[in-house]
């Protein structure tokens, strides 16, 4: 994972500049989604899906109001990890 400072650089390097902007208590926003750092990023994501609704609905739910790097992937690998959903799939053959 990459450190929040650089994270932060990443964004505004390849985010449009309208849309990256800082609000007054040093919030970091995305367009109308917050960055969240890095150090938040894990946390962010299991308190997503604590309703265990599985991938699809987890990472709706997030990209709604936040974005990070990676995103996508932290939530497989985190739901896959999630004692409930590996009991409701089908194991592979």
């Amino acid at each position: 994972m990459l450190s929040c400072f650089v994270q932060t650089i990443y964004v505004l390097v390849l985010a449009p500049v309208d849309e990256v902007s800082q609000l007054e208590d040093g919030l970091l926003m995305k367009g109308s989604k917050i960055i969240i750092p890095t150090i938040l990023q894990r946390r962010v994501v299991y308190l997503a899906h604590e309703g265990h609704q599985g991938q699809v609905n987890t990472k709706a739910l997030l990209c709604e109001k936040v974005w990070f790097l990676g995103i996508d992937s932290l939530v497989e690998h985190i739901v896959e990890d999630c004692l409930a959903y590996t009991a409701s799939v089908e194991p592979k053959i």
